[in-house]
């Protein structure tokens, strides 16, 4: 379907982008123009956004409108940006705008760049006792190859969201989060009721 389809195209404009040396394939998927991205990658992307947004209910603007603000926000043409301000709930005006700041900015910085030398997880030789557990968790700065930043954390909230989920990504669960991971999914598994092999969690753990 449409989804499928879109998948395909940016595969395709991928494959693109590392002929053209505008993205990089190793030691994973770098970032390096900018403008490929706003005029290949970010169209695309903005068409995802539309799919997801549908599928939670969104109503009251066509899919030309709502592209236009996700590529431009605010700055769209006025008739959309019109529609989102009056005619949609709160709650999708947020995610309008939120996906709008993703994509224009948040993605294209954490994409461009590369894991392990400007981010990454703490390994556990790495992580101390008193240390906040937000840096045992999350990705924090690094000062170069496998050299994190002693105790600077990232400000941004999302962009802190969007480094972690590309360090898990690259560089997999430590044996600490999954054993993290087991521990809650053990205890969702004693709070629910019924047969245990039907228990959500059950579930869970099989589909794992």
């Amino acid at each position: 379907g449409t989804a499928n389809a879109l998948l395909q195209r940016l595969h395709d404009v991928a494959s693109i982008g590392f002929e053209r040396k505008v993205l990089q394939r190793t030691p994973h998927l770098i970032l390096i123009s900018l403008n490929f991205y706003h005029t290949q990658i970010k169209p695309l992307l903005c068409r995802w956004m539309l799919l997801w947004l549908r599928k939670h209910r969104l109503r009251y603007i066509s899919d030309e409108q709502a592209l236009a603000y996700l590529m431009f926000g605010p700055a769209a043409h006025p008739e959309a940006t019109a529609i989102v301000q009056d005619k949609l709930s709160d709650k999708f005006v947020k995610m309008l705008n939120l996906a709008h700041s993703w994509l224009a900015s948040v993605l294209p910085h954490v994409l461009s760049k590369t894991a392990r030398v400007s981010y990454g997880l703490l390994s556990a030789e790495q992580q101390q006792q008193d240390m906040p557990t937000t840096r045992k968790l999350l990705a924090v700065p690094f000062l170069g190859k496998d050299v994190p930043s002693p105790a600077s954390e990232f400000a941004h909230p999302d962009v802190v969201i969007g480094f972690t989920i590309l360090a898990y990504r690259y560089e997999g669960m430590r044996r600490s989060d999954f054993a993290k991971v087991m521990s809650d999914l053990n205890e969702q598994l004693e709070m629910q009721a019924g047969p245990i092999e039907r228990r959500p969690a059950c579930a869970t753990f099989t589909e794992w």
